[in-house]
């Protein structure tokens, strides 16, 4: 019987990982049975660890030997102190040659990180033609020069829910709500974002009209890189602007995921770009039953989790899903409608193996 495994892991959690707890747990009652288990980031801002482990693993080893990972890491001396490191370590990344970069930012920074980014990214690129990003026609500019060098390399920004930019699940709203800004100052945030955003928006727009009407003997050199970006992604077009204010991950690390976004980088849920790089869908294919391991059953959560990028595969090939989790807070109405056949419920991971040798009793075909 051929069983596979995807196991969430939290790198704040001590070793040995669950999926490790979960294969062990399943040959010592069916040591024949052929099981492969891989470890899957809890959310996007816990994977260094299973990153290591993932580039560490013989199964995905080959499979993400063109991808890196880039993320970022909270700096003792200071919450704006990160963005530097990160700016660095990612214009590292861009010189590597590798094909695709996944980007973990913080969920929430100081709402202008984004233009620091810019900024930075300019420097590392000794790109002296601008030495700071405030005005509107100096973040369109610096924008188009991230996109041309990232052009050939798949930029996937991180992220475990939406936070756009603006609105009311923006990232100023958000950060109020959950207690990393007291409301005054969340609002003056909204406005100070919006304004900016909103000049972006009349810069780009007025600068589409000045291209449709200048002839290509004049067209100055920074119209044509707007038409560049704009032939490469529609993002920077003044009705997409504001539409992209709102996509998911735009508000992530203050800005900075707006500002890779607009520039042609892609954002993903954490669990949906892992398995489609590590190609879990050919796993599932070759196997007979799918064992899936979540921290948390959680409705309002689980389509962007690694059971709900994982479930439709199984389904396809009409195979059984059973799901381990420490806390389950979905009715067994909604499991079934998520496709799950059956779910246990562990306290803890030391119960975990103990608990995964029951499921090998009910569900391994060896005998």
């Amino acid at each position: 019987m051929r069983v596979f495994v995807a196991a969430e892991h939290d790198d704040v959690l001590a070793s040995p990982y669950e999926s490790e707890l979960i294969m062990n747990g399943w040959r010592k009652h069916a040591p024949h049975d052929d099981i492969a288990a891989l470890p899957v980031p809890s959310s996007a801002h816990h994977m260094r660890e299973t990153w290591a482990e993932l580039k560490d693993n013989p199964m995905t080893a080959p499979l993400l030997h063109d991808t890196t990972l880039v993320a970022y890491e909270p700096h003792e001396n200071g919450s704006t102190q990160w963005i530097a490191a990160f700016a660095d370590t990612f214009t590292q990344a861009l010189k590597t040659g590798v094909s695709r970069i996944f980007l973990s930012l913080p969920r929430y920074a100081t709402p202008d990180m984004g233009k620091d980014f810019l900024r930075r990214m300019q420097e590392t690129h000794e790109d002296e033609s601008i030495s700071r990003v405030h005005t509107p026609e100096e973040y369109v500019h610096s924008v188009n020069a991230l996109a041309e060098r990232i052009r050939a390399i798949d930029v996937v920004v991180l992220h475990d829910d939406s936070l756009p930019l603006l609105g009311m699940h923006g990232m100023s709203a958000m950060a109020s709500l959950e207690g990393h800004r007291d409301a005054t100052t969340a609002q003056e945030e909204e406005a100070e974002v919006s304004s900016f955003h909103y000049r972006v928006r009349q810069y780009v727009s007025m600068s589409e009209n000045n291209l449709a009407e200048t002839s290509p003997v004049h067209t100055s050199a920074h119209t044509h890189s707007i038409h560049r970006l704009q032939v490469r992604n529609s993002a920077m077009n003044a009705h997409d602007v504001k539409d992209l204010a709102r996509h998911d991950a735009a508000g992530l690390g203050g800005g900075v995921g707006f500002a890779l976004l607009a520039a042609g980088a892609r954002a993903l849920p954490a669990a949906q770009a892992f398995s489609a790089v590590c190609d879990f869908s050919q796993h599932i294919a070759e196997a007979d039953l799918v064992v899936v391991f979540q921290h948390t059953l959680d409705g309002r959560t689980f389509a962007r989790s690694i059971g709900g990028v994982l479930i439709p595969y199984a389904q396809k090939h009409a195979l059984p899903v059973v799901a381990l989790t420490y806390e389950q807070v979905m009715s067994t109405r909604e499991l079934a409608a998520a496709g799950i056949s059956s779910t246990y419920v562990v306290h803890d991971s030391g119960t975990l193996e103990e608990t995964t040798q029951r499921i090998a009793r009910s569900w391994s075909l060896t005998r």
